[in-house]
This record gives structure tokens, C-alpha cells and sequence, in this order.
């Protein structure tokens, strides 16, 4: 395995496709990412997607190893730890699954998180307020470095190839 860091979000405000505006201030970026960490530590690591994938979210090893044949295929990898850097951006560590991961990843750049509001995990765990599910290798993402309205409590993925889910999910 090898392991990246990866910058997946930053503040400012983000124009999503269907026209909703997320504001992420500092203060999100590291709610956001303590949050990451607490999934992290509580046993769910966070995978990291070719593209955004609604069935790629945080479950426990002994899921992952049930649906790995189905997953697989979807991800490259998953986030060990979660923190933010100097510039205030939210960075994961991912341990990559091979060497084309790493090599398309880099080949890709850009990276996008899914965001959802009161995930309930395996175990029946609510995490209440918005949690980063997976982040996604993207072609086409709307955040592209730092950046220069309220989005309600609707997931969202920082792409422009994932169409929002509508409501939150429960």
C-alpha cells in the first residue's frame, strides 16, 4: 500500500450544479475535519472513489470485506487520518489500494468530498449534522483550490458530475 495526502476541501463559497451555494468557513473545514477523525477512529475509514458513488460509504471492516467484491471496483483506496493544513485546508492521508491508483489519482488531481447530513452508520450509529462520506476522484470538480448562501441540509458532492440527492438522507 501506499499512502498520499490529499487536500478534499477548502473554505469559501462553492457553486454547486443545481444552483445551491455552499459557504464553508474555516471553522467548517475543521468541524469537517475532526469529524473525518472520529469516524476514522470509531473504525469507519472514509473511502476515496473513482467519481462520486452512492455505495461507497463509511462501514466497518468486516463490511467491507462482505461487499468487497462489488466495492472494489468503485475505490481506490481510504483515508487513515484526517487534519488541516497551514493554508486551513482539510487534508486526508489515504493509504492507495496499488500503483494505478497512484498513478491515476495523480493523473485525475482534483478530489471531491460528499457531504451528507445525520449518517447512520452499520453499527446504528446516527452521526448527527453534516459528515464528508467518501471523497471522489473527479474530472469535473467545483472546488479547485481556495476560493475568493446557505445550501440547507441537502447532500451535496463537490463535483459537477453528481447530481444531489434530495432531502436528507436517513
Amino acid at each position: 500500500l501506499q499512502t498520499v495526502e490529499k487536500d478534499i476541501l477548502y473554505p469559501g463559497d462553492w457553486h454547486l450544479p443545481d444552483g445551491r451555494i455552499f459557504s464553508c468557513s474555516q471553522g467548517d473545514v475543521n468541524y469537517f475535519a475532526k469529524r473525518m477523525q472520529d469516524m476514522i477512529e470509531a473504525g469507519l475509514p472514509i473511502p476515496g472513489a473513482w467519481e462520486h458513488q452512492d455505495k461507497v460509504v463509511p462501514i466497518t471492516k468486516e463490511q467491507w470485506q462482505a461487499r468487497n467484491a462489488d466495492l472494489v471496483k468503485l475505490t481506490f483506496g481510504h483515508a487513515n487520518e484526517a487534519n488541516v493544513n497551514a493554508q486551513g485546508a482539510l487534508v486526508v492521508k489515504a493509504e492507495l489500494d496499488d500503483e494505478d491508483a497512484s498513478r491515476l489519482l495523480k493523473k485525475i488531481k482534483f478530489v471531491s468530498p460528499q457531504i451528507e447530513w445525520d449518517y447512520k452508520d452499520p453499527r446504528g450509529k446516527v452521526w448527527e449534522g453534516p459528515s464528508i462520506l467518501h471523497f471522489a476522484a473527479t474530472s469535473r470538480p467545483v472546488q479547485v483550490g481556495p476560493a475568493n448562501g446557505k445550501i440547507g441540509q441537502k447532500p451535496f458532492a463537490l463535483s459537477a458530475l453528481k447530481q444531489p440527492h434530495m432531502g436528507p438522507i436517513r
